[in-house]
This record gives C-alpha cells, structure tokens and sequence, in this order.
C-alpha cells in the first residue's frame, strides 16, 4: 500500500465536491470512478464499489456510454477479485459492447481482455481464448502497448485449452 494513498483519497473527494458544487455531472461521475478506483487500491472494496455504481449511474442517465463502458471494467475488476468470475465477465462484455458503439477500440480490448481472464478464472477455456484474441486483434489493430502481452497470454490460454493457434484478423 502506498503512502500516497490518503493524499489521493483526498484529491479526489476534493474533486468530486466541487464538480458537485457547480453542476458537473459527467465531471461528477469521472471524479466519483476515479475516488472508487483509488478506495479498491486502497483495499476498501464496500465503499469502492459503492462509488462504481453510482458513477455508472450517472453515466448512463447521461448516456456517456465511454465513461460507462470504463465504469464497468472497473466494477468487474473488483467482482473478479471478490471470487465472482462469471458476474465480473457479464460486467466486462457489458463494457465491450458500450464501447463499441461507441467506436473505442482500445476501452473494447480492455473490455475483452478483462473478459477473458474471468472467463479462464471460471474455467471456461474456450471463451477465454475467443475473448483474448477479439482482444488482441482490436489491440494490434490500433498498435496498442497492450498487443505483445496479450498475444503472450492468448498463447498461454490456447496451449492450455488444446486449441491450435490461430492467425489473428486483420480487420
């Protein structure tokens, strides 16, 4: 745990009173994901949770699909830790569709990475392999630094599933 951490806290409750003060509640909802972001490092997973769903909330009666699709990463990242694989992986192909209407190839990767590894904590190898390479394929295609270690990881999932390799699409 860092030392950094109550300074963070604070920082960031600080930032979600005054986008509470004037109004902003986009602002409110990024500050809100953020401070729940930085209780789950902290280790306080009630109250990091707690932030999620009222961010996701403002998110979606805003319709900021983006955010939500972020939002609910973060909340499945928690649920996956909390020993509930198969609720954390409904969480994370919630994200990848919202961020792919939302044209965000990168937050669908992440979404579909996240995915993928609940899916292998459930023990479900197939659709752990599906999910990482849709992943690694939406990494690639834009460069992102995420690409080497997915397809490390896509490698691994496959070996361990009997799957044959497959070349990655293109498109």
């Amino acid at each position: 745990r860092s030392t950094l951490f109550p300074y963070t806290t604070l920082f960031r409750s600080q930032s979600l009173t005054r986008y509470r003060e004037i109004g902003d509640r986009l602002g409110q909802a990024n500050a809100m994901h953020h401070l729940g972001r930085t209780l789950l490092a902290e280790g306080n997973t009630a109250d990091a949770m707690s932030h999620f769903r009222q961010a996701l909330e403002d998110a979606q009666e805003l319709g900021v699909d983006q955010v939500a699709a972020e939002i609910l990463v973060s909340m499945g990242t928690l649920i996956a830790q909390t020993g509930h694989p198969e609720e954390a992986l409904g969480c994370h192909r919630r994200a990848a569709a919202l961020a792919g209407k939302t044209d965000s190839p990168l937050e669908a990767a992440r979404a579909l990475h996240a995915a993928a590894l609940c899916a292998e904590q459930a023990g479900q190898m197939a659709t752990a392999v599906a999910d990482l390479r849709a992943a690694a394929t939406l990494f690639q295609r834009i460069g992102a630094a995420e690409t080497t270690a997915a397809l490390t990881k896509l490698a691994s999932l496959q070996a361990a599933a009997g799957t044959p390799p497959a070349a990655l699409r293109s498109s």
